[in-house]
């Protein structure tokens, strides 16, 4: 199994939030490098057993640079739901609700302490609760789509992000 190294930025914007703006590149190896990057400690571990961690990366790496695009949901332009929709769609054959709110009634609940590899972290970026969902990749690190920054990969630890989260869902096949 490959693993994917992948390096965060602390400060990144979320769905619907206005925060610092940075600059991303995607080589063509689809690894990111992002500003003030940080190396995990370890690679990412297969926690979750119902979720495929190397075909649900592999989707995550297809829209890692897509724009942001309110009510999108294509690689022309997708938002935060669309983008965690689609990749449980794609690489599971979940289909999860369309809207942040509708996701965040689903699954089941957990704490910030139990997220494994493929949970959905969900955030309050704009006083509408919820108004911002990811996906737990592991190593504090969670793929989203950001309004400054499109298809990103963010750290949970930025201090942007810890006061903003509200809380995680676990889905399942």
């Amino acid at each position: 199994m490959k693993f994917i190294f992948i390096f965060f930025s602390i400060f990144l914007i979320g769905c619907g939030s206005v925060s610092p703006r940075f600059t991303s590149v995607v080589p063509k190896n689809k690894s990111v490098i992002i500003e003030n990057e940080v190396k995990p400690k370890a690679p990412i571990k297969i926690e979750n057993s119902a979720i495929p961690q190397e075909k649900m990366m592999d989707e995550v790496l297809k829209y890692l640079g897509t724009t942001y695009k309110l009510g999108g949901n294509s690689k022309e332009g997708i938002d935060c739901s669309a983008f965690t929709q689609t990749i449980f769609s794609q690489s599971i054959g979940n289909n999860l609700p369309r809207s942040t709110s509708e996701q965040f009634k689903i699954g089941k609940e957990i704490n910030l302490e139990q997220i494994v590899f493929g949970d959905l972290l969900f955030f309050n970026t704009n006083g509408i609760s919820p108004s911002h969902v990811g996906i737990y990749i592991g190593e504090n690190l969670f793929a989203h789509a950001s309004e400054g920054a499109g298809v990103t990969i963010s750290s949970i630890e930025s201090s942007y992000y810890k006061k903003k989260f509200i809380g995680a869902r676990r889905i399942t096949k």
